[in-house]
């Protein structure tokens, strides 16, 4: 795996809105601008070690003593090589240093690959939310972890 995980500039916008177009769609341009410098956001994106391309991102807040993984996303090229992960144990790493208990998510029911990554990282399902999501309407399932 060839990925460094660095902070997100307002320069790697373009980049990411590309990844989430192409995944899922739901977030405007705006989001993206809002969360480099929203004080609660962590904004983290991966780039190709050698082509320095942006190939995912990761989105998580902390609020006070838990955190939510807001968004995270791989380009297509490449998914299933671990660069998820990989950015899932970086927010870990992050919020062990910062002595964070709980890490929470929502993920699309339909959504297997993602469910079969959490529960691999020991998320495990607390609930569900009706119709949570919107394009196309679905239901949500909420995870949660604890960090330590």
């Amino acid at each position: 795996m060839n990925g460094i995980i660095r902070k997100a500039k307002s320069s790697d916008i373009d980049a990411v809105f590309k990844i989430e177009k192409s995944q899922f769609g739901t977030w405007k341009r705006e989001h993206f601008e809002d969360e480099v410098f929203n004080s609660l956001s962590y904004f983290y994106v991966i780039e190709d070690y050698i082509s320095q391309d942006i190939i995912g991102f990761i989105i998580f807040w902390i609020i006070d003593e838990i955190a939510e993984l807001h968004s995270i996303s791989i380009y297509d090229d490449y998914k299933r090589q671990g660069y998820a992960k990989y950015l899932i144990n970086h927010m870990f790493d992050i919020l062990r240093n910062k002595k964070i208990r709980e890490v929470f998510l929502e993920v699309r029911k339909s959504n297997i690959p993602a469910i079969n990554l959490y529960k691999q990282l020991k998320f495990n399902k607390i609930s569900e939310r009706k119709e949570y999501y919107r394009s196309p309407v679905e239901d949500a399932m909420i995870f949660r972890r604890s960090i330590y």
